[in-house]
């Protein structure tokens, strides 16, 4: 695994790459800034549930302390929204539903399904 540094210069790379491609997705932003990031947190698959593109009603990804398959009721170490890189989190001009702040604040509720 890489240590701190390494992972940092990782990053910082693949955002150079993702800027520098221009039009890059959710998913691009996932595979070269989020996984390298989760990998050095320590978080491999098994601790996570992903629902990239699933729509409004999940999280992108969730992370878990255990592998998921023994999370159970255990609540998640963290709730992940992806977004592309440079994408602007005010939510301007899109639906309420999916605004960043809207989505979050719906995947803490109590009453969210997932």
């Amino acid at each position: 695994m890489p240590n701190a540094a390494e992972t940092a210069r990782i990053l910082f790379a693949n955002r150079r790459n993702l800027v520098g491609q221009g039009d890059y997705s959710e998913e691009d932003t996932v595979l070269q800034l989020i996984d390298p990031a989760l990998a050095f947190l320590g978080y491999p698959a098994t601790h996570q549930r992903r629902e990239l593109q699933s729509g409004d009603n999940r999280p992108d990804i969730v992370l878990y302390g255990v592998p998921t398959m023994f999370a159970g009721d255990r609540l998640p170490d963290a709730i992940l929204e992806a977004k592309p890189l440079g994408c602007n989190l005010s939510g301007r001009g899109v639906p309420r539903s999916r605004k960043p702040n809207n989505q979050i604040r719906r995947y803490l509720s109590a009453d969210h399904p997932g």
